[in-house]
């Protein structure tokens, strides 16, 4: 402790333009020509982010911004691929009830939107149907009872699952960059359905599209309003003094 609370005072002493680099070491061989130069090293290596973080970093210098999970997100400038119509007759059946999950893709040769499947599950099937290796974009109306009211919500999801170290991602940058760019696309060839969207998410994970994470976004917790404290009425009736 004495030793380093005078390491300034030293180097002030000595003059500190002599010093290009303070190293700090716990054995002899960080001060061997090797342990120099992992501390060169070490300190020209770029700080360590998340997977999230390795996401948008390279998404951004590509030109593309896919934002974060569960947000609102700065999209690139949007593409309004073709869109099949096998897309419209499936948005058309969720409307109408015939199913109440669509699952939509970006074809990346032809650069089209694309019809994949169309089912009638619960909640807790959404995750088994989000692909790991690549993008998706869903669609699922969901049925349930908040605060005694039977409550119908269109849901959609943007889902590109993170997979392996670093934030290694299975999914390619090209694919990645379809899918963030026509988001907007999507979401409007939706609505111009009839289709009302209560809430729109993106997740990286399966875990994240369940009720648990979904309820709270759909029905946010009301604020509780602060009561004022009032006074007590004395009792009985005052008299003047005069």
């Amino acid at each position: 402790m004495l030793s380093s609370s005078t390491i300034s005072t030293l180097k002030s002493t000595l003059g500190s333009n002599y010093f290009v680099d303070d190293i700090f070491g716990t054995s002899a061989d960080d001060f061997s020509a090797k342990g120099f130069a992992d501390y060169l090293k070490h300190k020209s290596a770029s700080a360590p982010l998340s997977a999230m973080e390795e996401l948008t970093a390279e998404e951004i210098e590509r030109g593309v911004f896919a934002g974060g999970a569960g947000t609102s997100s700065a999209y690139a400038h949007g593409v309004a691929f073709p869109v099949d119509d096998a897309v419209l007759n499936a948005l058309d059946s969720l409307k109408n009830g015939q199913c109440n999950y669509v699952q939509v893709g970006v074809n990346v040769d032809t650069e089209r939107i694309i019809h994949i499947e169309s089912d009638t599950i619960t909640i807790d099937d959404c995750k088994s149907k989000i692909p790991l290796n690549e993008p998706r974009f869903h669609f699922f109306n969901w049925e349930h009872e908040h605060e005694g009211e039977n409550v119908s919500s269109i849901i959609f999801c943007y889902s590109c699952v993170l997979t392996g170290a670093k934030g290694q991602i299975s999914a390619p940058v090209k694919q990645r960059m379809l899918y963030s760019t026509s988001k907007a696309n999507v979401v409007s060839v939706a609505e111009s359905r009839g289709l009302q969207i209560a809430s729109r998410l993106e997740v990286n994970s399966v875990d994240e599209f369940s009720a648990a994470e979904i309820l709270p976004v759909l029905h946010p917790a009301k604020a509780e309003t602060k009561k004022t404290f009032t006074k007590p009425k004395p009792q009985g009736s005052r008299k003047l003094i005069t």
